[in-house]
């Protein structure tokens, strides 16, 4: 995983520590966190300090971890993979808080939402999750197709989420 300084187009540091292709990152003020085809999540510093290494030791994923997205208001780690579960994480001491059921295939794209975490995934479905509970609040159905990306934008007086 590189990190780039966006102004001077040049590399800042190569995070080292994957064993196949990574699919997804996420970044906070705290730090990075990458995964992919090895089925590891790993915790970075900003500095590239490794910080810790979430596998299906820890009650990973079984298959690729294809999305993460860290929570802005609680900091727990929320990642989606190739074995249609999403998996909540403590940030902080790298232990699987919960493992949540709610999608049939492949979980593709996780957003933060606020007081929800919104996922998509090859089953056509969006999801949304309440934080605090971790409940299934809602499944929406008006896709035909794959939800590969979800997105988040805070628009003038309303908060939007694209699928």
């Amino acid at each position: 995983v590189g990190q780039w300084d966006a102004q001077q187009h040049t590399m800042i540091h190569m995070f080292k520590g994957h064993a196949a292709p990574v699919r997804c990152v996420a970044a906070t003020a705290l730090g990075l966190a990458s995964a992919g085809d090895d089925s590891h999540i790993h915790i970075w510093s900003l500095e590239g300090q490794g910080r810790g290494v979430l596998g299906r030791d820890a009650g990973g994923h079984v298959g690729c971890v294809l999305c993460l997205a860290f929570h802005s208001q609680t900091g727990t780690l929320w990642s989606g993979g190739e074995d249609s579960t999403l998996k909540v994480w403590d940030s902080q001491t790298f232990t699987l808080l919960e493992a949540l059921v709610g999608h049939s295939k492949h979980v593709c794209s996780i957003v933060d939402a606020g007081s929800y975490i919104w996922s998509g995934s090859t089953d056509c479905t969006i999801c949304v999750w309440d934080v605090q509970t971790r409940q299934l609040v809602q499944r929406i159905t008006a896709h035909t197709g794959y939800i590969t990306l979800l997105c988040r934008a805070d628009c003038g007086p309303g908060q939007y989420i694209w699928s």
